[in-house]
């Protein structure tokens, strides 16, 4: 495997010159390493890969800028980093970004670093995952500028969302077929939902050594299943400006929670 390393400051991915060294990382033979800048995808699927966002500061963090953009490779942001510290990184969404591979979010309790992701997309966008995204001690929020105004900018999760460890925000709409996992674990999860989720999707909370929690905001609609397994500690649901709760049901550990605005 040949580590290429981006170095084109705000440029085109498929610009050879960006890279260092020279060419563009090629599926099954290199690995894409990004430390600053921003590369740029349009209408183009990526194979193969592993892509390494490694930012050193939340400041000069790298961005992947996705326009239609098919990712059939890995995103990691784990690892050992010299110094210490925290992995850096973004996504930017136009048009309709997929992701089939696996994105993995942090070292846990390793020797690793912990990892901090934002995918953004823009206005009348998508991130669509079919694989799966693990994060272990990571921050994950996935945001839109039309925050509460708009419900078709939209993470649709056909995959499955796994932390042990965390606090994911997704405040843009949530849609799909998957599932949101925490499992058994000593490390605490905290699940935040601040947009409508949709009625297809499963929230897992399985706290060992430590509860797990759900936060759900209001106004909004959240349809979803909240699937209980704690071992006996006391998992949260948190329902901080709730306004009504309706067609709530409950039992052998599943609750179907229906919240409308009023």
């Amino acid at each position: 495997m040949v580590a290429r390393t981006w170095f084109g400051g705000t440029g085109q991915w498929n610009k050879a010159s960006n890279w260092d060294p020279f060419g563009v990382p090629v599926s099954g033979q290199d690995n894409a390493i990004l430390t600053s800048g921003t590369a740029k995808l349009h209408n183009q699927t990526l194979n193969g890969l592993t892509i390494q966002l490694n930012g050193q500061t939340k400041a000069t963090e790298p961005v992947l800028k996705l326009h239609d953009v098919a990712m059939v490779s890995n995103v990691q942001m784990s690892g050992i980093k010299p110094g210490g510290g925290t992995f850096f990184g973004e996504i930017d969404v136009k048009g309709i970004a997929t992701s089939a591979g696996n994105i993995v979010l942090g070292s846990g309790r390793g020797p690793g670093a912990p990892a901090d992701l934002t995918i953004h997309l823009e206005k009348h966008s998508a991130f669509v995952n079919t694989g799966q995204i693990s994060m272990s001690l990571a921050n994950f929020k996935v945001e839109t500028p039309d925050a509460g105004k708009a419900d078709d900018d939209v993470f649709v999760n056909n995959g499955v969302v796994r932390v042990q460890g965390g606090a994911p925000f997704f405040d843009v709409p949530v849609t799909g077929t998957g599932s949101f996992i925490s499992p058994p674990s000593g490390l605490f999860t905290g699940w935040h939902f601040g947009q409508a989720v949709g009625p297809d999707l499963t929230v897992t909370l399985g706290g060992l050594q430590q509860p797990q929690s759900v936060t759900v905001d209001e106004p909004i609609k959240f349809l979803a299943e909240i699937d209980l397994f704690g071992l006996g500690l006391p998992n949260t649901i948190n329902l901080p400006n709730t306004q009504a709760v309706t067609r709530d049901t409950f039992a052998d550990d599943h609750l179907k929670l229906s919240i409308m605005a009023s």
